[in-house]
């Protein structure tokens, strides 16, 4: 069984982004049209970028974020996906920084969130839960954080709190995924150390 840690898939195919052309000193609906159209691409552009982590292309991700960010600036939302694809490819440091950065602002269950992972590639199971436990904190219905949290709890062999967490995931996971296949099929069994170890080895991201 292996724990969800995918991204949510935003079925946006890849696709070029064009910049919005500003003209001098516009007025009134003029400048909110303007404003909006700038926003939407940037949220587009950033769909983009999410669907190039979730297929794989970690490296090119992290070369549209650089472009992103000469274009657009640094985001909380950009700052997200440059820690998913630092932490993707091996980088633990960058990808805690990035995380760091929006743990206290709007995202901040995805830092927290973010942190926990960087903490369970480290194997200090310890500082995951703490992080884990906080981001289920500020998204208590996210069964992916619900998932992590009882992961780092099996580590750390505290079976019966794990258990529970994975019961709140699994009545939020959708009916006949994936995802609710696996946790049924860990909450069948009796528990203990082989769920624990089994668990501890697949929930490193």
């Amino acid at each position: 069984m292996r724990l969800a840690f995918a991204t949510i898939a935003l079925g946006l195919a890849l696709c070029g982004c064009q910049t919005t052309v500003v003209q001098p000193s516009p007025r009134g609906t003029e400048a909110s049209t303007l404003a909006t159209a700038s926003d939407g691409e940037r949220d587009l552009y950033l769909s983009v970028i999410g669907q190039l982590i979730e297929h794989g292309k970690f490296y090119a991700a992290l070369a549209h974020l650089d472009e992103f960010q000469r274009t657009h600036g640094p985001t909380e939302g950009s700052r997200r996906l440059r820690g998913d694809a630092w932490l993707a490819v091996g980088a633990l440091s960058n990808a805690e920084t990035e995380y760091a950065a929006i743990a206290e602002g709007k995202l901040a269950g995805y830092g927290e969130h973010g942190l926990g992972r960087v903490a369970a590639a480290r194997k200090d199971w310890t500082v995951a839960s703490r992080h884990f436990e906080l981001a289920v904190r500020e998204q208590p219905t996210n069964a992916r954080f619900l998932n992590d949290f009882a992961a780092a709890l099996f580590a750390l062999g505290q079976v019966a709190d794990a258990e529970f967490q994975l019961h709140k995931a699994l009545e939020l996971t959708r009916p006949g995924g994936e995802e609710r296949a696996s946790l049924t099929a860990v909450l069948a069994r009796d528990g203990g150390i082989d769920d624990a170890r089994e668990m501890k080895a697949e929930a490193v991201p």
